[in-house]
């Protein structure tokens, strides 16, 4: 009985962390200028798109069959334009925790340091912002030995490929974990700026999805069940030494 009782508790609590706001993914097409899948880059054509969403990881990203849906800085897109190109996507939502992004670089970087940045910026004034080290936060697409390829692993991630070695492409998924002060604001934008010249790094965005902090009611839902789970587990202590005592 305590065993069933303390099981449902467990399954309620596991419901209530899973009830947060689900993620949004974010349509790109007003600030987009191409597709991966139509500008033969991507070998085959066998980049992955969707109806419009795609799963990589546990998160949806919007990449649609049809239409433009992601920004890219290579010059022979958006030629003649000086440094820095950068793309302001609008957002205009409260109380968001973290941002995934696919992004990557038409030319890697073959030394260390930074071409590229992503700013957050929210209501009263916050700003927060990262400079993207080309191979470690982000890379070319390709698989190419003469770039730098050692990602940080708390933010970046292989989550795509269609091969391995020369000739195969791959996606890289960020994660990006916004300042606690993001909790209680409206992100109104995300910028991306690139300052890297053509056969050095250009770098792209090809989606973003938004993950909202949880409502409060999650919070509470989880605290009560704990709190339910915890008196159980005392009384179901409390029994089982009486019942050792009463058979000594």
């Amino acid at each position: 009985m305590f065993r069933r009782t303390i099981s449902t508790v467990a399954v309620g609590m596991l419901l209530a962390a899973g009830s947060s706001q689900a993620a949004i993914p974010l349509d790109l097409s007003g600030v987009a200028n191409a597709r991966f899948d139509s500008t033969g880059f991507i070998g085959g054509g066998s980049y992955p798109t969707g109806s419009p969403l795609v799963t990589f990881d546990g998160i949806d990203y919007r990449l649609p069959a049809t239409g433009n849906y992601m920004w890219h800085s290579a010059n022979q897109f958006v030629g003649g334009i000086p440094n820095p190109r950068s793309v302001t996507i609008p957002v205009n939502l409260f109380g968001i925790d973290l941002v995934y992004t696919l992004m990557g670089t038409w030319w890697g970087e073959k030394a260390a340091g930074s071409l590229a940045t992503i700013t957050f910026n929210g209501s009263g004034g916050l700003v927060h912002s990262l400079d993207l080290d080309g191979g470690v936060h982000i890379r070319d697409y390709n698989y190419n030995p003469t770039y730098t390829t050692t990602l940080d692993p708390l933010i970046t991630r292989q989550v795509w490929s269609n091969g391995t070695g020369p000739g195969s492409q791959h996606v890289d998924r960020q994660r990006f974990d916004l300042p606690a002060a993001f909790d209680n604001a409206t992100l109104e934008s995300i910028v991306l700026t690139d300052n890297g010249s053509d056969g050095v790094q250009r770098a792209f965005i090809a989606a973003v999805t938004l993950q909202p902090v949880p409502e409060p009611s999650t919070w509470a839902s989880l605290a009560a069940g704990l709190a339910v789970l915890g008196a159980l587990l005392t009384r179901r202590r409390h029994r089982m030494s009486h019942l050792q005592s009463s058979s000594r």
